[in-house]
């Protein structure tokens, strides 16, 4: 499962329907480092700190479509801070433009930078 066993009903009803709106669920992410929205590297191994972490892979920023995608996981956040799993939105934009979509649209996770869309063929996540 993607989720503790210890979270509240709700949050876990939440997190499984998002989950259930992602191409690949259940595969291991190749490991990766990429730049995110304030410049630091996340290596993603590092950075969870359960088995389980959404990624979110996505075509563009400021799209007609994509904030819309995202407004999903940032209206549902507290569910998956609540059981620790963290989101990571990921797409070829660079970090500068990332920071500003990020402000615009109030995304309290982390937008990570994939300028070459290797990590999102690497997750089998790349058809776009």
């Amino acid at each position: 499962r993607y989720i503790k066993q210890n979270i509240s009903i709700k949050s876990s009803k939440i997190i499984d329907n998002q989950i259930k709106r992602g191409r690949v669920v259940g595969k291991p992410a190749p490991n990766f480092t990429l730049q995110d929205h304030d410049k630091n590297y996340v290596d993603l191994k590092k950075s969870i700190k359960v088995s389980s972490a959404m990624l979110v892979f996505y075509p563009e920023n400021f799209s007609p479509v994509c904030p819309k995608q995202l407004w999903d996981y940032r209206d549902s956040i507290d569910a998956f801070l609540e059981s620790g799993v963290p989101i990571f939105g990921v797409s070829k934009n660079d970090s500068y433009n990332h920071s500003h979509f990020a402000e615009e649209y109030d995304f309290l996770f982390t937008l990570l930078s994939d300028p070459s869309s290797k990590v999102a063929r690497d997750s089998a996540a790349h058809q776009f």
